[in-house]
């Protein structure tokens, strides 16, 4: 009698506190109660029912761009590593090259022939040695500025010589591209200021025909991820690149969560094809029968919205109801996104079972049957 009623008030105590045993899941009531995220935002609960929404009301709106601005197009100051092309045209009897041919070979005005010196590499002190004219410092000025000065210098030493210098390539005019492309490296930047979809296309485009790829850029230290099918030809996405930018083309791995009353708990990758609501449950095995409430499956998930011309992220719960037959045409229309978090919440009869199980723990089961019948 005594341990009947030590049980009995063991009972009570816990039958008013039952939010206070062990759980690995809300239930439905705690789901949709009002809530609010710290920084003050109310979230929203929408009804995935025909009548509560449709494909229209869950917008994916493009992302609003890079914080990178426009790069500037190749500087024509002379950099370390920069490839010189010098060509030294000359009249009659050259130092560069033979004397011309022909039969009035003598007339030095009969014609002007250029002589391609071999390229040169301008080292890390920026001197240059031309023949018969001597080392020349060449970092930090045009090409125009150093083809005056070999011209001032060739005086008295070749006859009407005239000097074009040209920078044909360089480390520090170049991006490097690099990741899921067909042929990774440096690709030089011209003053035409290639952009992002120029040079991942010059870099032989995506090495496989694969989805999800993302395109990272990086510049001064800072680097930035964007989808590479948000980005198009004349949208503000496809910046202008700079010399030094390192663009890489990543694979990730797209995937939503199922947790809560889920026979799997576990995540589920988002494949090239989309992926449903009911199949994200079945992937995950469904629900528990003794322990989950088919009324409230819930999915979570920030919504781009366009508030006055503003992209914000709106934090919505998707209610499903599994009770409701017509609910399943709604849920095989919805489709999973990445980051979405899919919860089966418990029922609240699943509370009382585990109390049911404590108490017979602590008494014998004899004893837990008269005081639940009492």
């Amino acid at each position: 009698m005594i341990r009947s009623v030590a049980a009995a008030l063991l009972l009570a105590g816990a039958l008013g506190g039952c939010a206070m045993l062990p759980s690995a899941a809300p239930t439905t009531g705690q789901v949709t109660k009002p809530a609010t995220l710290a920084d003050g935002r109310t979230l929203n609960l929408v009804d995935l029912t025909e009548s509560g929404w449709t494909e229209v009301q869950v917008p994916t709106l493009p992302s609003a761009g890079w914080s990178f601005t426009d790069g500037t197009t190749s500087s024509e100051e002379i950099l370390v590593g920069d490839n010189l092309e010098i060509v030294v045209f000359e009249v009659g009897y050259r130092l560069f090259g033979a004397v011309d041919s022909g039969s009035n070979a003598k007339d030095p005005t009969v014609s002007a022939a250029g002589a391609t010196l071999p390229t040169i590499s301008v080292p890390q002190g920026g001197y240059i040695n031309i023949p018969y004219v001597g080392p020349i410092d060449v970092l930090g000025r045009t090409p125009q500025g150093v083809a005056a000065e070999i011209r001032t210098r060739l005086r008295g030493l070749s006859q009407q010589a005239d000097v074009l210098v040209r920078v044909a390539s360089g480390p520090m005019r170049s991006i490097t591209v690099g990741g899921e492309v067909k042929a990774p490296g440096r690709i030089a930047i011209t003053a035409a200021g290639e952009r992002v979809l120029d040079v991942v296309a010059a870099a032989g485009g995506p090495a496989d025909q694969q989805s999800n790829l993302i395109v990272r850029l990086a510049r001064a230290g800072e680097s930035q991820e964007m989808p590479l099918d948000q980005i198009r030809a004349g949208d503000a996405a496809n910046i202008r690149l700079m010399p030094g930018d390192v663009v890489q083309l990543l694979k990730r791995q797209q995937s939503f969560s199922v947790i809560g009353a889920a026979r799997d708990v576990a995540e589920v990758p988002l494949a090239d094809t989309p992926v449903s609501l009911v199949e994200g449950l079945a992937r995950a095995g469904g629900p528990i029968d003794n322990q989950a409430d088919a009324t409230g499956v819930f999915v979570f998930r920030y919504v781009d919205t366009d508030v006055d011309g503003t992209v914000t992220s709106v934090p919505t719960i998707y209610r499903l109801n599994l009770l409701d037959p017509r609910s399943y045409f709604v849920a095989s229309r919805f489709r999973m996104q990445d980051d979405d978090v899919v919860l089966i919440a418990n029922a609240r009869s699943a509370q009382f079972a585990k109390l049911v199980q404590m108490l017979n723990q602590l008494t014998s089961p004899v004893v837990t049957v008269d005081v639940l019948t009492r």
